[in-house]
């Protein structure tokens, strides 16, 4: 029940991207960005704690490994300690604004790990949806889509 749901919440949010005209470039924007990169500076030194506090119920994620939600889950998967040799580069950022609280940052990104002694290297389109919760901007669903070479 919860995978058909979210697949439709990621939908519904890839379609309204989609509609949206123009990338914005306010301070919201320039804040979510900021927080989505400090996401994947925590990613890299597998930091539990500054990750989990970037991210907010439901803590979506959509990835080629499947539909998780939840926040203890989420961090666990993207904070696991067997993968080690983390790195990454991000893309252009294009974030769009859906609500006054809700907005979305789509880019490129490319990383890698090592993990159960096999190195891996992924090329993805990345999609994050932001909710604003009091003065910070917390990451509720993100989607990676893998490119082909």
């Amino acid at each position: 029940m919860i995978g058909r749901r979210m697949a439709r919440v990621a939908g519904l949010v890839v379609a309204m991207v989609a509609a949206a005209p123009v990338a914005l470039s306010d301070d919201n924007s320039k804040q979510i960005e900021r927080v989505e990169t400090k996401t994947w500076e925590f990613w890299k030194a597998k930091d539990k704690k500054g990750y989990a506090g970037l991210l907010a119920e439901p803590a979506v994620r959509v990835t080629a490994e499947g539909i998780t939600a939840g926040l203890a889950k989420t961090v666990a998967l993207d904070t696991n300690a067997t993968c080690s040799q983390r790195h990454f580069k991000l893309g252009a950022m294009r974030t769009h604004k859906i609500t006054d609280d809700v907005y979305v940052v789509t880019y490129r990104a490319l990383f890698g790990e090592t993990c159960g002694g096999k190195p891996a290297v992924y090329k993805t389109n990345y999609s994050s949806t932001y909710r604003k919760d009091g003065d910070a901007w917390k990451n509720v669903v993100y989607t990676e889509t893998a490119l082909s070479d």
